[in-house]
């Protein structure tokens, strides 16, 4: 069983201040281990560098949609059409809300999707149901 204090998280995002809030509402649900990336080429780096070299992975990946680089649904493809990333939580929080790119999102296989600006309760409540998703995807490895 996957616990809580043992999940592992990469926050990518071009902007410090979304990267700092994410952070801190991820340390109130007691959430530490938290890794950073400013865009989708940086965090693909260190997903890929973590699968390769410590034969571990993130739990979660935060990403932001629009990123210079390489974007956040750009990443999330990628990483879905590789079987290595079957049990990581990909979580889109953005500002982007057009039906069409939420649409996008979830056939690209997001786990959840939060809309910028969020509140600390809307950030713990899709992180419930994300943190679930993890459970049931980690419960025939416990």
């Amino acid at each position: 069983m996957l616990a809580i204090e043992n999940i592992k998280c990469l926050v990518v995002d071009d902007h410090a201040m979304m990267r700092k809030v994410v952070k801190d509402f991820l340390i109130t649900m007691k959430i530490t281990n938290i890794a950073f990336a400013e865009n989708g080429k940086m965090a693909y780096e260190k997903l890929h560098f973590n699968i390769a070299h410590t034969q571990s992975q993130f739990d979660i990946v935060f990403l932001d949609w629009n990123m210079p680089d390489v974007d956040g649904y750009s990443l999330l493809k990628q990483c879905r059409s590789d079987k290595n990333y079957d049990k990581v939580a990909f979580v889109m929080v953005t500002a982007e809300a057009e039906k069409e790119q939420v649409i996008k999102a979830i056939k690209t296989g997001v786990t959840s999707y939060i809309q910028k600006p969020f509140t600390e309760s809307e950030f713990k409540s899709k992180m419930d149901k994300v943190l679930q998703w993890l459970m049931e995807k980690h419960k025939d490895t416990a």
